[in-house]
């Protein structure tokens, strides 16, 4: 969940990824992937080349 939108996924614990990140692979896999590009806000682009900001962005994690 960011401030933009939610999207549900399996979360499974990583010990490669520092304490706090979370990372989700674009694509849809075997058809049960998620959009991950639901969380991401358009508004908030980057200045040199207008591509949608992807990363560094807070996420919330709940169970569900």
């Amino acid at each position: 969940m960011s401030s933009h939108d939610v999207i549900e996924a399996r979360a499974v614990a990583d010990a490669t990824l520092r304490t706090g990140v979370v990372s989700i692979a674009h694509g849809w896999g075997d058809g049960a992937g998620v959009n991950v590009n639901m969380p991401i806000s358009l508004s908030g682009t980057d200045p040199i080349d207008a591509m949608p900001v992807m990363t560094g962005f807070g996420v919330r994690i709940e169970p569900i």
